[in-house]
This record gives structure tokens, sequence and C-alpha cells, in this order.
């Protein structure tokens, strides 16, 4: 079962990361956007239960350190699209939620390597690591952009009932605390 959920997470997190995604930047819409975002929700949950499983209590303060770094870049990217979103005004500067999303990125990069590094290594899940650890973040970061642009410029054509539906798709995207993430 525990292979089953990694191997879903590396897929939803892959399809929607991959540098050869069917959605260029010019053709990707929101529910493409939110599910960048939700891929990274699975990553870190996936890198989260990891650690939650198999840290120490002395590693577990790095641990949680590091992944609410990486939180707070995506909160800050969510809560400014999701104000925007809901009130129609412009959620700030693009490049200020591009610097967030190279930040989150890497820091979740940071931690999951973190989780990966106290996991025990067992037959059948290296493969499942191995392809999670080895997106590459720079193709990472602009697959993920691409989501972030696409909602910070397309917010203002859409209808009340479809800002609604994004603004639902963002709170979805949104991550757990750490101490609310079960262990595997």
């Amino acid at each position: 079962m525990r292979n089953l959920f990694f191997i879903l997470a590396i897929v939803v997190t892959f399809f929607f990361s991959s540098s050869n995604s069917m959605w260029a930047a010019d053709e990707m819409r929101w529910p493409e956007a939110i599910g960048q975002l939700l891929g990274e929700k699975t990553r870190a949950l996936t890198c989260a239960r990891a650690f939650r499983t198999y840290a120490s209590k002395k590693q577990l303060p790095g641990g949680i350190a590091a992944y609410n770094a990486a939180k707070a870049d995506y909160d800050q990217i969510i809560g400014g699209l999701s104000i925007a979103i809901v009130q129609g005004k412009d959620p700030g500067n693009l490049s200020d939620l591009q610097t967030n999303l190279e930040h989150g990125v890497k820091h979740l990069e940071a931690f999951c390597k973190m989780a990966d590094a106290v996991r025990p290594k067992r037959e059948g899940e290296k493969g499942v690591w191995d392809t999670l650890l080895k997106l590459p973040i720079d193709e990472l970061i602009k697959s993920v952009g691409q989501g972030v642009s696409t909602l910070y410029t397309d917010h203002r054509k859409d209808d009340e009932l479809t800002r609604q539906t994004i603004n639902n798709g963002l709170s979805a995207a949104r991550w757990p605390e750490f101490e609310a993430i079960k262990r595997q």
C-alpha cells in the first residue's frame, strides 16, 4: 500500500511538473494552473509523511523548519492569488510571486532530500524516491511558474462563479501544518 501511495504521488507530481507537459505557457488555463499547485502539495505531503515516520526526535526540528520554510513560500503565493481572485484586484508584483515560487521549490527540494536521508532504504522504493528527488528544479520552477502566471494574468477575465471555483482550488492547494500530517 505504501508503495502504491508513493507511486501515485510520483505520477501526479511528474505529470503536473513535466517539461513535456501538454500545456504550453500560452495554452495553460486555470484548472491546469491549480493542478500545478496541487502537484506541489502532493510532493510536499509525500516527503512530510516519510520524514514524520522515519525522523528521530533529534532530526524533527530541522525537518519541521525546512517544511515550514517551503510552506510559507507557497502560502504567500496562494494567499496573494486568492485575494486577487476573490476581490478582482492585482495580487501584487508577478516577480514577487515568481521569487516566492523559486524559493518554495528549492525549500521543498531541500526538505525532500532530508526525508530521503532518514528513510530506510527498502527494495522497490528506490526508483520512486529517485524520481521524486530528481525532478529538475529549473523545469519544476518553470512549469509551476507558468501556472502562477496564468492565474495572475487571467483572474480579471473570469466571471464570479469561475473566480469562486478557482479560489476553492487554491484553498485545496494549501498545505497543512506539519503537526497535522500523519505518519505513513
